[in-house]
């Protein structure tokens, strides 16, 4: 198991966060980054955004024998808190867009034959969730563009595609 600095986190990033540019724009520069896959969840589009043009955004649900593709970033417990006001989480107050467990109850993720454990969101408000909404083309091209970064393969890229076009099927 891959351990820490204390202070530092891994984040994975399964949505637009894939894209380094956007990442860079929230928190800056992070001291690693490696290719992870989250297993016994499932990437869907159930989130509503305004800033994506009321379109759909990424979200992950436990779906046993599934798996997520993305990265994940090593931060600061200070870029983690700018990640949460960009993400629209308030700790555990109400109102949050998206939630995330706290470091010290990680998800586990698989990234360089190693178990890591991680911090990630989720949609959490309900008034946000629906069963399906499809992302716009930009937000869906700010996702493949950072699977593409990160060295996942055009196979994976298409099965983001899919996801993004089943209306909520499973595929």
């Amino acid at each position: 198991m891959v351990k820490v600095e204390d202070k530092d986190v891994w984040y994975f990033a399964y949505g637009s966060n894939l894209n380094v540019e956007q990442m860079k724009r929230r928190i800056g520069e992070w001291k690693a980054e490696r290719k992870a896959v989250l297993k016994n969840y499932r990437l869907t589009f159930n989130g509503c955004s305004t800033k994506w043009g009321n379109k759909g955004v990424a979200d992950i649900v436990k779906s046993e024998g599934s798996s997520v593709k993305g990265a994940i970033y090593r931060i600061s417990e200070e870029q983690l808190h700018r990640l949460d006001k960009c993400e629209g989480y308030r700790g555990k107050e109400k109102g949050n867009i998206y939630d995330r467990n706290v470091p010290e109850s990680p998800i586990y993720v698989i990234s360089e034959r190693e178990e890591v454990g991680v911090v990630t969101y989720w949609v959490a408000d309900a008034a946000r969730k629906s069963e399906f909404n499809k992302p716009s083309d930009e937000y869906l091209e700010t996702i493949i563009e950072g699977l593409r970064y990160h060295g996942w393969g055009e196979e994976i890229v298409q099965e983001v595609k899919e996801i993004a076009n089943s209306r909520g099927e499973r595929i």
